[in-house]
């Protein structure tokens, strides 16, 4: 997927990505899940 130019193009691919989110099935049992992340800045 290419980098957006613009907001307007964020959005629009914002709003094609959330086509594929899947709200109607269960998650993981409560305390059986993971969390993960990372944040990489470079000045």
């Amino acid at each position: 997927m290419k980098t957006p130019a613009d907001e307007t193009e964020a959005r629009a691919i914002q709003d094609e990505l959330r086509k594929s989110v899947v709200l109607d099935e269960p998650g993981p049992a409560p305390g059986s899940g993971l969390v993960a992340g990372v944040d990489v800045a470079y000045d």
